[in-house]
Protein backbone atom coordinates (compact mmCIF):
# COMPACT_ATOMS: atom_id res chain seq x y z
CA UNK A 1 0.00 0.00 0.00
CA UNK A 2 2.99 2.66 0.62
CA UNK A 3 4.31 1.56 -2.73
CA UNK A 4 0.84 2.39 -4.54
CA UNK A 5 0.45 5.34 -2.37
CA UNK A 6 3.94 6.90 -3.37
CA UNK A 7 3.57 6.06 -6.94
CA UNK A 8 0.07 7.98 -6.51
CA UNK A 9 1.63 11.00 -5.37
CA UNK A 10 4.38 11.11 -8.09
CA UNK A 11 1.32 10.88 -10.65
CA UNK A 12 -0.20 13.43 -9.12
CA UNK A 13 2.89 15.72 -8.70
CA UNK A 14 3.21 15.11 -12.83
CA UNK A 15 -0.23 16.35 -13.20
CA UNK A 16 -0.30 19.45 -11.41
CA UNK A 17 3.50 20.54 -12.51
CA UNK A 18 1.53 20.67 -16.11
CA UNK A 19 -1.55 23.08 -14.58
CA UNK A 20 -2.02 26.08 -16.99
CA UNK A 21 -3.65 29.40 -16.06
CA UNK A 22 -4.84 31.11 -19.19
CA UNK A 23 -4.91 34.78 -18.67
CA UNK A 24 -6.70 36.86 -21.63
CA UNK A 25 -7.13 40.90 -20.94
CA UNK A 26 -10.01 42.29 -22.24
CA UNK A 27 -10.89 45.81 -23.49
CA UNK A 28 -13.80 46.22 -25.82
CA UNK A 29 -13.49 42.75 -27.72
CA UNK A 30 -16.55 41.86 -28.52
CA UNK A 31 -16.10 41.09 -32.31
CA UNK A 32 -13.31 38.56 -31.26
CA UNK A 33 -13.65 37.23 -27.96
CA UNK A 34 -16.05 34.32 -28.81
CA UNK A 35 -13.35 33.09 -31.09
CA UNK A 36 -10.56 33.60 -28.76
CA UNK A 37 -11.95 31.64 -25.82
CA UNK A 38 -13.05 28.72 -28.29
CA UNK A 39 -9.44 27.93 -29.49
CA UNK A 40 -8.46 28.01 -25.60
CA UNK A 41 -11.41 25.42 -25.09
CA UNK A 42 -10.19 23.67 -28.73
CA UNK A 43 -7.08 22.67 -27.28
CA UNK A 44 -6.00 19.12 -27.34
CA UNK A 45 -4.29 19.60 -24.04
CA UNK A 46 -7.30 20.14 -21.39
CA UNK A 47 -5.36 20.76 -18.02
CA UNK A 48 -6.21 24.60 -17.56
CA UNK A 49 -7.96 27.21 -16.18
CA UNK A 50 -8.88 30.72 -18.38
CA UNK A 51 -9.31 33.87 -16.72
CA UNK A 52 -10.78 36.71 -18.72
CA UNK A 53 -9.47 40.04 -16.85
CA UNK A 54 -11.78 42.67 -18.12
CA UNK A 55 -10.44 46.35 -18.29
CA UNK A 56 -13.54 48.62 -18.35
CA UNK A 57 -15.07 47.00 -21.13
CA UNK A 58 -18.48 49.15 -22.70
CA UNK A 59 -19.24 47.06 -25.63
CA UNK A 60 -20.75 44.31 -24.07
CA UNK A 61 -18.17 41.84 -24.11
CA UNK A 62 -18.42 40.60 -20.88
CA UNK A 63 -21.30 39.14 -21.53
CA UNK A 64 -20.02 37.21 -24.29
CA UNK A 65 -17.37 35.88 -21.72
CA UNK A 66 -20.07 34.38 -19.07
CA UNK A 67 -21.03 32.20 -21.50
CA UNK A 68 -18.17 30.18 -21.34
CA UNK A 69 -16.40 28.25 -19.15
CA UNK A 70 -14.41 30.76 -17.43
CA UNK A 71 -13.52 33.40 -14.83
CA UNK A 72 -14.10 36.80 -15.22
CA UNK A 73 -12.85 39.70 -13.78
CA UNK A 74 -14.83 42.89 -14.26
CA UNK A 75 -13.19 45.92 -13.66
CA UNK A 76 -14.75 49.58 -13.65
CA UNK A 77 -12.33 51.65 -15.41
CA UNK A 78 -9.42 50.96 -18.33
CA UNK A 79 -5.89 50.79 -16.75
CA UNK A 80 -4.50 49.35 -19.63
CA UNK A 81 -3.02 45.69 -20.42
CA UNK A 82 -0.12 45.67 -17.86
CA UNK A 83 -2.59 46.90 -15.19
CA UNK A 84 -5.47 43.97 -16.20
CA UNK A 85 -2.53 41.17 -16.89
CA UNK A 86 -1.65 41.69 -12.75
CA UNK A 87 -5.29 41.45 -11.78
CA UNK A 88 -5.31 37.94 -13.45
CA UNK A 89 -2.27 36.70 -12.47
CA UNK A 90 -3.03 37.61 -8.41
CA UNK A 91 -6.84 36.11 -9.20
CA UNK A 92 -4.84 32.42 -10.91
CA UNK A 93 -4.87 29.65 -9.17
CA UNK A 94 -0.79 29.91 -7.23
CA UNK A 95 -1.12 26.01 -7.98
CA UNK A 96 -0.88 25.74 -11.38
CA UNK A 97 2.79 26.52 -12.05
CA UNK A 98 2.43 28.09 -15.97
CA UNK A 99 1.32 31.06 -17.67
CA UNK A 100 -0.31 31.72 -21.13
CA UNK A 101 -1.68 35.66 -21.60
CA UNK A 102 -3.06 35.54 -25.30
CA UNK A 103 -4.63 38.64 -25.98
CA UNK A 104 -8.60 38.45 -26.32
CA UNK A 105 -8.07 39.05 -29.97
CA UNK A 106 -5.62 36.47 -30.75
CA UNK A 107 -6.49 33.08 -31.73
CA UNK A 108 -4.46 29.32 -30.52
CA UNK A 109 -3.64 26.79 -32.71
CA UNK A 110 -5.16 23.59 -31.71
CA UNK A 111 -2.19 22.00 -30.37
CA UNK A 112 -0.16 25.29 -28.98
CA UNK A 113 -0.45 24.04 -24.82
CA UNK A 114 0.09 20.19 -25.71
CA UNK A 115 3.39 21.74 -27.96
CA UNK A 116 4.64 24.28 -24.72
CA UNK A 117 3.84 21.70 -22.24
CA UNK A 118 6.14 18.99 -24.03
CA UNK A 119 8.94 21.77 -24.00
CA UNK A 120 9.03 23.91 -21.61
CA UNK A 121 10.80 21.49 -19.14
CA UNK A 122 14.33 22.81 -17.70
CA UNK A 123 13.00 26.32 -19.22
CA UNK A 124 11.36 29.66 -17.73
CA UNK A 125 9.39 29.84 -21.05
CA UNK A 126 9.25 28.45 -24.43
CA UNK A 127 8.42 30.42 -27.39
CA UNK A 128 6.72 29.62 -30.93
CA UNK A 129 5.73 31.61 -33.81
CA UNK A 130 2.52 33.42 -34.30
CA UNK A 131 1.11 34.31 -37.43
CA UNK A 132 -0.29 37.50 -37.88
CA UNK A 133 -4.09 37.93 -39.28
CA UNK A 134 -6.22 40.78 -40.16
CA UNK A 135 -9.22 42.55 -38.29
CA UNK A 136 -11.84 39.74 -39.85
CA UNK A 137 -9.67 36.51 -40.06
CA UNK A 138 -12.23 34.15 -38.57
CA UNK A 139 -10.94 31.29 -36.49
CA UNK A 140 -11.61 29.04 -39.32
CA UNK A 141 -9.73 30.69 -41.77
CA UNK A 142 -6.78 30.80 -39.39
CA UNK A 143 -6.52 27.20 -38.83
CA UNK A 144 -6.19 26.45 -42.71
CA UNK A 145 -3.33 29.50 -42.85
CA UNK A 146 -1.08 27.66 -40.52
CA UNK A 147 -1.73 24.78 -43.27
CA UNK A 148 -0.54 27.02 -46.41
CA UNK A 149 3.13 28.53 -45.41
CA UNK A 150 5.20 30.47 -45.57
CA UNK A 151 3.71 33.03 -43.92
CA UNK A 152 4.70 36.61 -41.79
CA UNK A 153 5.44 35.52 -38.09
CA UNK A 154 6.16 36.92 -35.03
CA UNK A 155 8.09 36.02 -32.27
CA UNK A 156 7.13 36.78 -28.16
CA UNK A 157 3.56 36.89 -28.99
CA UNK A 158 1.07 36.36 -26.18
CA UNK A 159 -0.27 33.29 -27.82
CA UNK A 160 2.74 31.77 -28.45
CA UNK A 161 4.61 32.00 -25.42
CA UNK A 162 4.05 29.72 -22.19
CA UNK A 163 5.63 31.15 -19.17
CA UNK A 164 6.63 29.63 -15.61
CA UNK A 165 4.38 30.98 -13.01
CA UNK A 166 7.61 32.16 -10.65
CA UNK A 167 9.13 34.10 -13.47
CA UNK A 168 6.89 36.98 -12.24
CA UNK A 169 8.18 35.81 -8.86
CA UNK A 170 11.68 36.55 -9.68
CA UNK A 171 11.77 39.38 -11.64
CA UNK A 172 8.01 41.50 -10.81
CA UNK A 173 5.10 41.81 -12.52
CA UNK A 174 4.51 43.82 -15.83
CA UNK A 175 4.54 47.43 -15.04
CA UNK A 176 1.32 49.51 -14.81
CA UNK A 177 2.78 52.70 -15.70
CA UNK A 178 3.14 51.41 -19.23
CA UNK A 179 0.69 51.87 -21.62
CA UNK A 180 2.93 51.43 -24.62
CA UNK A 181 4.38 47.92 -24.92
CA UNK A 182 4.57 46.78 -21.07
CA UNK A 183 5.22 42.92 -22.75
CA UNK A 184 8.53 44.25 -24.84
CA UNK A 185 9.66 45.80 -20.88
CA UNK A 186 9.04 42.30 -19.43
CA UNK A 187 11.45 40.98 -22.14
CA UNK A 188 13.99 43.24 -21.40
CA UNK A 189 13.56 42.90 -17.64
CA UNK A 190 13.71 39.20 -18.20
CA UNK A 191 16.27 38.77 -20.79
CA UNK A 192 18.51 41.67 -19.80
CA UNK A 193 20.44 42.17 -23.08
CA UNK A 194 23.77 43.59 -23.30
CA UNK A 195 23.46 44.57 -19.22
CA UNK A 196 26.18 42.20 -18.21
CA UNK A 197 23.87 40.32 -15.65
CA UNK A 198 24.05 36.94 -15.14
CA UNK A 199 20.83 36.15 -13.86
CA UNK A 200 18.62 36.30 -16.88
CA UNK A 201 15.45 34.28 -17.61
CA UNK A 202 16.04 31.21 -19.71
CA UNK A 203 14.01 30.18 -22.69
CA UNK A 204 13.25 27.91 -25.68
CA UNK A 205 12.48 28.95 -28.97
CA UNK A 206 10.34 26.97 -31.63
CA UNK A 207 9.99 26.88 -35.34
CA UNK A 208 5.69 25.56 -34.42
CA UNK A 209 3.36 27.89 -35.21
CA UNK A 210 1.62 28.10 -31.47
CA UNK A 211 -0.74 31.07 -32.26
CA UNK A 212 -2.12 34.28 -34.70
CA UNK A 213 -1.42 37.67 -33.54
CA UNK A 214 -4.40 40.15 -34.50
CA UNK A 215 -3.50 43.26 -36.66
CA UNK A 216 -6.12 45.62 -35.88
CA UNK A 217 -6.71 49.29 -37.12
CA UNK A 218 -7.67 50.40 -33.58
CA UNK A 219 -4.95 48.58 -31.97
CA UNK A 220 -2.10 50.66 -29.33
CA UNK A 221 0.18 49.81 -31.92
CA UNK A 222 -1.23 51.43 -34.88
CA UNK A 223 -2.52 53.75 -33.05
CA UNK A 224 1.18 55.03 -32.20
CA UNK A 225 1.96 55.07 -35.72
CA UNK A 226 -0.47 57.47 -36.14
CA UNK A 227 1.02 60.13 -33.40
CA UNK A 228 3.43 63.35 -33.67
CA UNK A 229 7.03 63.10 -33.44
CA UNK A 230 7.30 64.58 -30.28
CA UNK A 231 4.20 61.97 -28.78
CA UNK A 232 5.82 59.60 -29.96
CA UNK A 233 9.33 60.97 -28.80
CA UNK A 234 7.60 61.12 -25.22
CA UNK A 235 6.20 57.60 -24.72
CA UNK A 236 9.33 56.11 -26.16
CA UNK A 237 11.79 58.55 -23.51
CA UNK A 238 9.37 57.60 -20.78
CA UNK A 239 9.46 53.75 -21.48
CA UNK A 240 13.64 53.77 -21.81
CA UNK A 241 13.26 55.34 -18.23
CA UNK A 242 11.12 52.83 -16.64
CA UNK A 243 13.54 49.82 -18.50
CA UNK A 244 16.90 51.32 -16.68
CA UNK A 245 14.62 52.17 -13.66
CA UNK A 246 13.54 48.28 -13.71
CA UNK A 247 16.98 46.73 -14.84
CA UNK A 248 18.48 48.38 -12.33
CA UNK A 249 16.18 47.26 -9.22
CA UNK A 250 15.44 43.40 -10.01
CA UNK A 251 15.91 42.11 -6.78
CA UNK A 252 13.50 44.51 -5.77
CA UNK A 253 10.12 43.78 -7.93
CA UNK A 254 9.44 40.02 -6.75
CA UNK A 255 7.54 41.04 -3.73
CA UNK A 256 4.52 42.29 -6.04
CA UNK A 257 3.23 38.87 -6.80
CA UNK A 258 2.40 36.62 -3.65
Amino acid sequence: MAHEGAILSAVNAEIIAYMITVIIPNYNSSKYLSDTLQSVLNQTYKDFEIIVSDDGSTDGSLDIAKRFPVTVLPYPTNTGFAAAMNRGLHASNPQRPYILFPSSDDLLTKTSLETCVNTIHGYDLVCGQALTIGPNTTLQEAYALALTPPQKVRSLRGPAILMRRDVFQRYGLFDKRLRYKPDKELWVRLFGVDTGRTDRATFKTLDTILGYYRIRPDSHQQKFKLLTREQKAEILSTFDAIVQERLHNINDTNTEFL
